[in-house]
């Protein structure tokens, strides 16, 4: 009998060490509210390239003297940090015939103003402003504009196009970009696009400050310098001047004696 409850126990620890007990735990984490979650990625996380990339550029921007010198950083050292085949950079001034004027042109040293594409992208852009298109970051396609225009779109531009102005805080538009390639703009492109676009107001805003006061000056030396001048003048006149001049001469006595 004792022999019996032995093998019967030696049995049991057998069977016990063969299969170990099994955790009633699931291991999806879903299954358990306590288990901590895995972080999702944060939408706010730059490629580093990229971020360096943007940094450049906003100290390309800030290092400009000129304003023409700002539109040619902007429309080539742009793709740096962006895609695009086609890049424009237009002034914009409401009292001038055409409001928005082509400054620079991306790939292009030289502007020529009577290139047809040049004079297609300002009319354009003058329609767009006067339908207020222009005012804020949007797309732009060929529906949006009138029909004799729009053949002239597959010419002279890309299929997307995306246009963002340049504004600083509470001034009037100083101008704008015009981008263009095959493939759609990306979200997340139009935000670095308007960040670019940002910088560069404040810049040309800066630049034109600058240029406003360097003029000023100017005009205050001219000024200066034709008081100065006519002051001289005045002084010249009140000065005695002897005049002397040469003319044949005959003498003749005036009671003539002959001796």
């Amino acid at each position: 009998m004792n022999s019996d409850i032995r093998q019967k126990i030696s049995r049991m620890g057998k069977a016990a060490v063969a299969d170990p007990p099994q955790s009633t735990t699931s291991a999806d984490p879903t299954s358990n509210p306590s288990a901590p979650t895995p972080a999702a990625p944060s939408p706010n996380d730059i490629d580093p390239k990229v971020l360096v990339a943007l940094l450049q550029l906003e100290g390309q921007i800030r290092s400009a003297q000129s304003v023409k010198e700002l539109c040619f950083v902007l429309a080539n050292e742009t793709r740096r940090l962006l895609t695009f085949r086609q890049a424009f950079l237009v002034s914009v001034n409401p009292a001038r015939q055409l409001a928005c004027r082509v400054e620079a042109v991306s790939s292009v040293a030289v502007l020529d103003r009577q290139a047809p594409m040049i004079q297609w992208i300002e009319q354009v852009l003058g329609h767009f402003w006067k339908n207020q298109i222009l005012e804020a970051p949007c797309p732009l396609n060929h529906s949006r504009v009138p029909k004799e225009w729009q053949c002239d779109w597959k010419r002279f531009a890309f299929p997307h196009v995306v246009w963002c102005p340049l504004i600083w805080g509470n001034t009037d538009m100083l101008g704008g970009i015009w981008m263009a390639r095959e493939l759609p703009w990306q979200d997340g492109e139009i935000q670095l696009i308007r960040r670019v676009a940002e910088t560069a107001a404040h810049a040309w805003q800066a630049l034109q400050r600058t240029n406003k006061k360097i003029g000023r000056l100017n005009l205050v030396f001219q000024k200066r310098w034709l008081w100065a001048g006519a002051a001289a003048l005045a002084v010249a006149l009140c000065l005695p001047v002897r005049l002397s001049t040469l003319a044949p001469v005959e003498v003749v006595a005036q009671a003539p004696a002959v001796v």
